[in-house]
């Protein structure tokens, strides 16, 4: 039985359409646009290298505004921003200039010196990645004796604190049989960015039934995961209300407020308090199928840290989408956790992962409205 809120939206789903992310909303979506020309530039790149002057073509054809004003900033040689930096990253896969990637770094930050300077028999770019404090575009970097991968993060952000603690305390811990984790063989670091050079894997795919075995497997050692030996001084004294997931539940109870759900939202925001009083443990925070491998490494540690019992797990496998029927997930549920969290804290980590199971559904294109709603009303009738 649905609530009485979820019923009145259904009602007026020819003018607010049911799943959250595809609202028409007041917030502005730039990823169709930066699509339409990467497609674009893709398609021309074949034809040989493109000049900025065919770039900012492309931008003002497809009415990305965003880009186009990163690339009038850096061509007069004003301050980019860090928003524009990032803009102009995403595309440096496609364009393939390395020189024009290191030109918009140094304008940016003059004092970071990244192994470009160390004479690399090879770099190239190799993919487009994700996150708030990350630069889109990633390079491998061969040099005589080992290849590294690099990737760019701002050098006051938690994602840098993150890994740099991680490797400081918890990498040594882990059970290395059932983790394989990349080194860190260097990091550069200027007034405003950091380079960071891992270990280069060519990481091996794995199969959906792979990845929900890794990420259940992997969230319940987490969970029981015991942690001793760290100092006082060297635990991270980031708060949850300043910690990204916060940030990404809040941004959710908003999205639901404004799109005329404001009971919705409050009760978000309930729940939210609830499961902060559980008990926390160390998690990964974003195991998800593209950061495992068949060889048992798990890459991006970015998100790391201590989370609500369940947040592994109900991130890992929301975006996989697999459920409609809200019965048939808790029982999964209960086939593959109880024993590992044991009865005494089994309705504390069923209760925050259907919570946490929610806000990413209600973040995830791909999540069926139908579940979605089941999981609320669940919640609401808990």
């Amino acid at each position: 039985m649905l609530s009485r809120t979820i019923k009145k939206v259904i009602k007026k789903s020819v003018e607010k359409p049911l799943n959250l992310a595809g609202y028409e909303l007041k917030l502005i979506d730039s990823k169709p646009l930066r699509t339409a020309v990467i497609y674009e530039i893709k398609k021309r790149h074949k034809d040989g290298k493109l000049s900025l002057v065919e770039i900012k073509e492309i931008a003002r054809d497809k009415k990305y505004k965003d880009l186009l004003n990163a690339l009038k900033s850096y061509q007069n040689g004003n301050r980019i921003t860090w928003e524009q930096l990032k803009i102009l990253s995403s595309i440096m896969p496609y364009i393939d200039d390395n020189c024009l990637y290191e030109n918009i770094l140094n304008i940016f930050d003059s004092k970071l010196e990244p192994l470009n300077g160390d004479n690399p028999e090879e770099t190239r770019f190799i993919g487009i990645g994700g996150g708030t404090d990350v630069l889109h575009s990633s390079r491998k970097i061969s040099l005589k004796d080992i290849i590294l991968f690099e990737k760019i993060y701002k050098k006051d952000s938690n994602a840098l604190e993150n890994i740099k603690w991680f490797t400081k305390n918890i990498k040594h811990q882990l059970n290395h049989d059932l983790i394989r984790v990349p080194e860190i063989y260097y990091i550069k670091e200027g007034n405003y960015l950091a380079a960071v050079y891992y270990e280069y894997l060519q990481l091996k795919p794995v199969t959906q039934n792979h990845a929900i075995d890794r990420i259940v497997d992997l969230s319940m050692y987490f969970y029981n995961l015991q942690l001793p030996g760290i100092p006082e001084h060297d635990k991270l004294p980031r708060e949850y209300h300043s910690s990204r997931l916060h940030s990404i539940v809040s941004w959710c109870a908003r999205e639901y407020k404004e799109g005329g759900m404001q009971d919705v939202s409050n009760h978000i925001s309930s729940w939210e308090k609830k499961v902060t009083g559980f008990k926390s443990q160390f998690s990964h925070g974003d195991l998800y199928k593209g950061n495992l491998d068949k060889l048992n490494y798990v890459v991006d540690w970015d998100e790391c840290g201590f989370h609500p019992p369940g947040y592994d797990i109900a991130k890992g496998l929301s975006f996989l989408c697999l459920w409609d029927n809200i019965n048939e997930f808790e029982n999964f549920l209960k086939e593959k956790c109880l024993n590992a969290v044991g009865k005494r804290n089994f309705e504390e980590f069923l209760f925050s992962s259907l919570y946490f199971h929610f806000i990413f559904y209600s973040l995830n294109r791909r999540g069926g409205d139908n579940f979605r709603f089941a999981l609320f009303d669940r919640l609401l009738n808990w």
